[in-house]
């Protein structure tokens, strides 16, 4: 008996293909009916199963194939064939013999996790597809994850993420650019929800009607954050597995999801050898996003709680999260409010040209500096910064998030300024006669 390793969901990898590469009619007919064969015997919807294998095996006889001689070019073909009838963006056919020579040797599960194994340098390159982890200003945490890997493999580095991550008062992650892959979304998830299990999916199979279930981890490597408000970042191009756990989190009220509507692909797919150098993504399930209404986001895509443009999800989702930490802090210090401040002052600078050159000059050694209408700031020999117009006579020093700088004027003329500190020190240094 073989074995092969199921995906949920699917990641595209590249290989190089001989430049003199080409395909016969008899390999055609063959790489036709095969695909044709598999849709109509285990397309998640039999009926735009059938339709799709009688859509390709026509245009074999109507001989719409025939000038095809690049194999690529020709599963690229079969490929939007097949998406003309099912409008299902996880179909794909590919021409990939070292895949399918692997996986027909495939007689145990090490081997085919050996066929797994072949893309891991590229999963490494990609860091598992954890791009980018950082604590913003105001201890909101921030996770730009960019790929949803199997967890045998980027495991450890989704656990070291989410460790570091967890003194966060808030949690934006980033699905933007994350176009779905394997199992990553649970192990995240888990650590999202206390001990208790949750469950995150419920996947409905063609074969035999079955029902699969998957839960939330009953064990993850460290501290766990049950109670941190966390915001899910998504784009037109979130799909499949980032699709899925966004969509799970919306259902059980545990994110806010803040974006555009992402691509709308719920279907459970599964890698096969068509024919001895061409393979097939082959959608045979699909996951509930509620199993409580038997409803998935297939061709529909997540609706978003809060809609923006992809490029404006992010301080929109920062300054909500900040705004929302307000609403229940005890902090008397008020640092969510500064640093609500400081980003709407970036996006928004206060129009205080008009007053940027009385500002000008030595205040000890702080200089004051006036370059074409924007001040700056550098005390000593350090970097100079610009600032930002928060009022009138107060900016916000760019890359300072804890500093502002105010102006005290006397018969409208400079006198001296004001260091303010996010902790509510101030320290004043005179204007220099």
């Amino acid at each position: 008996m073989k074995y092969f390793v199921s995906f949920i969901f699917f990641l595209i990898t590249h290989f190089e293909i001989d430049a003199q590469t080409t395909i016969s009619e008899t390999e055609k007919i063959e790489v036709v009916n095969a695909v044709s064969k598999t849709m109509i015997n285990s397309y998640v919807f039999p009926d735009i199963g059938l339709n799709m294998g009688k859509l390709i095996t026509g245009n074999l006889k109507k001989k719409v194939y025939a000038s095809f001689t690049d194999p690529v070019e020709f599963a690229s073909k079969l490929t939007q064939d097949l998406f003309s009838v099912s409008h299902d963006k996880h179909i794909r056919v590919f021409f990939d013999p070292e895949w399918v020579s692997a996986a027909r040797k495939a007689n145990s599960k090490q081997d085919s996790l050996d066929i797994l194994y072949r893309d891991l340098p590229i999963w490494k390159k990609e860091n598992f597809g954890f791009k980018e982890i950082k604590i913003l200003p105001g201890n909101i945490g921030y996770l730009k994850l960019d790929g949803m890997m199997d967890i045998k493999f980027g495991g450890e580095t989704g656990v070291a993420a989410m460790n570091f991550l967890s003194n966060a008062d808030a949690l934006i992650i980033d699905f933007r650019e994350n176009r779905g892959g394997s199992n990553m979304g649970t192990l995240v998830a888990s650590y999202l929800f206390d001990g208790e299990p949750v469950q995150l999916a419920e996947l409905h199979l063609r074969e035999n009607n079955k029902i699969i279930q998957e839960w939330t981890l009953p064990h993850v490597p460290g501290k766990r954050m049950p109670n941190t408000p966390v915001y899910i970042l998504t784009s037109n191009i979130t799909f499949s597995a980032a699709e899925a756990i966004t969509q799970r989190l919306k259902v059980l009220k545990r994110a806010i999801i803040i974006g555009e509507k992402t691509a709308g692909g719920a279907h459970i797919t599964e890698q096969r050898a068509a024919t001895n150098r061409f393979t097939v993504f082959v959608p045979y399930g699909r996951s509930i996003g509620d199993p409580t209404k038997d409803t998935d986001w297939e061709g529909v895509g997540v609706i978003p709680d809060i809609e923006t443009k992809s490029e404006e999800a992010f301080n929109t989702a920062y300054i909500t999260s900040l705004e929302n930490l307000l609403k229940t802090s005890k902090d008397t210090t008020n640092t969510y409010k500064w640093h609500i401040d400081n980003l709407k002052a970036k996006s928004k600078p206060f129009p205080n040209n008009a007053f940027a050159a009385k500002y000008v000059g030595l205040y000890g050694d702080i200089v004051i500096r006036n370059e074409n209408g924007q001040l700056t700031y550098q005390k000593g020999k350090n970097s100079i910064y610009h600032l930002i117009g928060l009022s009138k006579d107060t900016y916000i020093v760019d890359e300072i998030p804890y500093l502002r700088i105010q102006f005290i004027e006397e018969n409208n003329e400079a006198v001296a300024l004001n260091r303010l500190y996010e902790d509510g020190s101030v320290r004043k240094t005179n204007k220099n006669k």
